[in-house]
């Protein structure tokens, strides 16, 4: 089974995004981290591939390739 992927904005511009990256990191969880970079062109679209809500952060589990 694939380690979980966390998909997060840029942590210096999302404190939203930092905060489950510094607890899984603690924690010592493996996961696979993708991160989208804010405030430029192109990001809601970004976002939303991967967010309907189109927020991040993102926990994806259990993937299906």
């Amino acid at each position: 089974m694939a380690p979980p992927l966390l998909i997060i904005g840029t942590k210096s511009w999302s404190s939203w995004s930092l905060r489950p990256w510094l607890a899984i990191r603690e924690a010592g969880i493996e996961v696979l981290e993708f991160v989208i970079p804010l405030r430029r062109d192109g990001t809601a679209r970004a976002i939303h591939r991967h967010s309907p809500s189109g927020k991040v952060p993102v926990l994806v589990v259990d993937r299906v390739p």
